[in-house]
Formats: structure tokens, sequence, C-alpha cells
């Protein structure tokens, strides 16, 4: 009897255990599906560095100086015909040209 008992002990033990571990995945589960919408690339358009130079120059008269990748953005420096040298931030998920530094 005494044996028995202890293996019913046992089993609903483990079950505990196993469902603990069921919902300690699940949760694992949903954050690692937020951690990876998080980390989900922001170049939504597929906008490389090429374009988006190309996006500030037809909406803005100069030379394109350089290009540089940032996480949610390129940053484009134009020299202007004045002789100016702006920044302008290209926004990688819609495209969107912002005038920055001058």
């Amino acid at each position: 009897m005494k044996y028995l008992i202890s293996l019913i002990s046992c089993l609903v033990l483990f079950n505990a255990n196993a469902s603990n571990e069921n919902d300690s995945n699940v949760k694992t589960s949903s954050q690692n599906a937020a951690a990876n919408k998080a980390l989900k690339n922001v170049n939504t358009l597929g906008l490389t560095k090429r374009r988006a130079a190309k996006k500030v120059s037809q909406s803005y008269p100069g030379k394109i100086l350089s290009v540089k990748e940032n996480t949610h953005y390129y940053k484009v420096r134009m020299l202007q015909p004045k002789g100016k040298v702006v920044d302008f931030k290209v926004n990688k998920s819609n495209g969107q040209v912002k005038k920055g530094k001058q």
C-alpha cells in the first residue's frame, strides 16, 4: 500500500512538472514570436543604398557623397550646388526622405 501511494505521488509530481514545462514552452514560444517580430527585417521595400541615394537625388539637386546604412534608415550625404553638405535620412520601411543636419 505504501508503495502504491509513493508511486501515485511520483506520478502526480511528474505530471505537475510536465504541465509546468509545457506552460513555460508556450510562454517561450510566444516570447520568441514577439522577439522575431521585433527583429524582423525593417527593410520591407527592398530598399538598397543605391535606391536610397536615387530617392534623395530625385527630390533634391546635388551630388551624392556617401550612403551609410543604419538599423532603420539610410543616411545619405549630399553636396548641394551652393556648396553645402546636407545629410538625409531615408526610412527603410516606407522610403520617406527627411532632411537632416546641414
